[in-house]
């Protein structure tokens, strides 16, 4: 690791593409890590501290600091003074615990510790659900857990017959190894988290090593069920001690124990009470909390008020949720291709292991608004959402699951896909539906909806023929209104549609093609400029170039292919001059111009790729194919 050492003036440190220790000294400085793993001192001063790639830690020391991690999971740390933390990803690690400082979070969900006084989101950014930040504890931050147990996400649980060696005398007291009855129960436990949350759970003799769970008896006194340790970068960090008391004789489900082992291995994971009580240890949990009835064991099991309905070997479903944010869902539970259809008697907490599934609303007798991005909160009914996400109607998608396709119901609904390639179809009604990320297909079906596409390709999906809808543009997007509502002929879906940022159109006989700043335009201008304006109305050409672009072929391939097509290996100058001169004007070109413009290719003042390219973009290309027209009507091809 490289040393490098500022003096006591303000400068501009930087890194040097490696592994660095940067101690800036006093001043205002500004320091850079760049590339690598480095380590960034501000010391005295107003400091300014970015990471940049890599994993770092940086340390504001005294003074009013900056710290931005950058890419990379990073370990922030402001020190004294009233310190700034830059937001940007959710692999930002966060300590500070002196000074009125603030976080500016430009990265939707990231877990902010408590200890920060001030928060203010940016660019978009919208805090973690209060359902999750309510239990997971304030050294989460950064997906701490997550990265400390390494690219094996693996946890390792003992039964030590003797106290560790590293943990503290005050757990001496009455301690003693479980009885095999309560081992195999706590196994029991402990095997169903990779039926919820992306772990290997194994066992080992040795409990002096990170990421495990060591877990044994003590005599805690008769006020306190147990204890237990968060994910720590020590030993000690999630061990588990359980009071030596009739209650937890087997903990085995239909037992106070049970539940008493789950709450405390919600701990050892990384989850905290939800309620701001002390707890049996005199010290109140850090803020956000849970109100009310959701402060229960029916939706927390680290809640301490419990009933014999948890008193079971399993989470209940707000603890799911906080924890497959911190760890991720299964991947060995939910893989196949699933529907989940929403209930109205009930919450919906969805999440999904692998497959491409979905979720159907068809049957909902009240409108839905639904979000596959996990993370937001949808409902069912006009009314909105309820004051708790615990309440019947409520919909969301827990983090770290993907839900492909979204099914809406019979009524004016809005529907929001994710980042994934997603189908979404609205049915009756008079829909909002928006696809974001990813290369979308959407179906408003009967009623006068509003599309939206967001970024990608994305389709506009109508089952009947082109011939049975008007299709028209504006300076917004593209309008397209069902025959059957103007008198034309009767399609199965009814109303006036408008599309925003969506590219094609798919009817049962032909597609339409709209991105004309994109691969359409690519499509017909290359088309145009080799075959002429009659290679245009070849919808199955059309469709062939199209699909060729659509999956990755770059521009300049597509057109030496065309040029190696027509013109061979070798093409000669003058007889690409006369070609693309005729299929652009319907005219024969020039001698003068055959001459001059073909003897610079054959003499590599131009070469048979920028001839092409010079046709393709020409301006007498465009006015042939009428490329105005075309951007405005689209281009009909068929998908090959």
């Amino acid at each position: 690791m490289s040393e490098i050492t500022g003096t006591n003036s303000p400068e501009t440190l930087h890194g040097t593409g490696a592994d660095d220790e940067i101690r800036a000294g006093a001043g205002d400085d500004t320091v850079y890590g760049g590339e690598g793993d480095d380590l960034l001192f501000g010391e005295n001063g107003d400091d300014e501290l970015i990471g940049g790639a890599g994993e770092d830690e940086l340390f504001g020391g005294d003074g009013n600091d900056i710290l931005k991690g950058g890419a990379g999971f990073d370990i922030l740390r402001g020190g004294a003074g009233d310190d700034t933390f830059l937001v940007t990803d959710l692999y930002d690690h966060i300590h500070d615990a002196s000074g009125n400082d603030k976080a500016i979070v430009s990265v939707s969900f990231a877990k902010i510790p408590a200890e920060i006084e001030q928060v203010e989101y940016v660019d978009g950014a919208v805090p973690l659900p209060y359902w999750i930040s309510a239990l997971i504890a304030s050294d989460s931050s950064g997906s701490y857990y997550s990265w400390a147990l390494g690219e094996e996400k693996t946890f390792q649980y003992v039964f030590p017959s003797r106290l560790p060696a590293y943990a503290a005398s005050r757990h001496a007291e009455g301690y003693r190894q479980l009885t095999p009855i309560q081992q195999t129960n706590a196994v029991i436990g402990l095997e169903y988290l990779e039926s919820i949350i992306d772990v290997k759970m194994i066992r080992t003799e040795y409990p002096d090593q990170l990421n495990t769970i060591s877990i044994a008896l003590q005599d805690l006194g008769e006020e306190v069920g147990g204890t237990a340790y968060h994910p720590d970068s020590r030993s000690r960090g999630s061990d588990i001690y359980i009071n030596a008391a009739d209650s937890s004789r087997t903990l085995g489900a239909g037992t106070f124990g049970a539940y008493l082992f789950m709450h405390e291995l919600g701990h050892a994971l990384g989850l905290k009470h939800p309620f701001d009580e002390p707890d049996v240890d005199d010290k109140v949990a850090d803020p956000p909390y849970l109100q009310g009835a959701e402060d229960h064991s029916r939706w927390t099991i680290m809640s301490y008020k419990e009933s014999p309905a948890e008193y079971r070997l399993y989470f209940s479903e707000l603890d799911i949720a906080a924890l497959q944010y911190l760890y991720g869902p299964s991947r060995k539970s939910r893989t196949g291709d699933d529907v989940y259809r929403v209930r109205l008697d009930a919450p919906n907490f969805i999440w999904d292991g692998g497959g491409v599934d979905t979720i159907d609303a068809s049957r909902s007798p009240l409108p839905v608004t639904i979000f596959l991005e996990p993370g937001y909160w949808g409902h069912i009914g006009r009314e909105g959402p309820a004051e708790t996400i615990t309440a019947p109607r409520q919909i969301t998608v827990n983090f770290g699951s993907e839900i492909e396709n979204l099914i809406g119901s019979r009524h004016s609904d809005a529907l929001t896909g994710n980042g994934l390639d997603n189908f979404i179809r609205g049915g009756a009604g008079d829909d909002k539906l928006e696809g974001g990320p990813g290369n979308d297909r959407i179906q408003g079906g009967m009623g006068s909806d509003k599309l939206i596409g967001g970024d990608g390709l994305d389709f506009a999906v109508y089952v009947g023929a082109r011939d049975g809808y008007n299709v028209a543009t504006d300076p917004d997007g593209i309008v397209i209104r069902a025959k059957n509502d103007t008198g034309g002929t009767a399609t199965i879906e009814t109303g006036t549609d408008r599309l925003f940022d969506i590219e094609r159109i798919s009817f049962a006989d032909i597609n339409l093609a709209f991105d004309f700043e994109g691969n359409a335009g690519r499509a017909v201008k290359t088309i145009g400029a080799f075959l002429g304006a009659d290679g245009i109305r070849d919808s199955g050409l059309v469709g062939y170039v199209l699909n060729l672009l659509d999956n990755g072929m770059p521009y300049v391939e597509l057109l030496q292919t065309a040029i190696e097509t027509v013109f061979g290996q070798d093409p000669d100058g003058p007889a690409m001059v006369r070609y693309f001169f005729e299929a652009l004007t319907g005219q024969q070109a020039p001698e003068d111009l055959v001459n001059d413009l073909g003897g610079m290719v054959g003499s590599g003042g131009v070469s048979a790729l920028e001839l092409a390219m010079l046709a393709a973009d020409h301006e007498l290309n465009l006015a042939n194919i009428d490329f105005v027209g075309l951007a405005a009507s689209g281009v009909e091809y068929l998908v090959v």
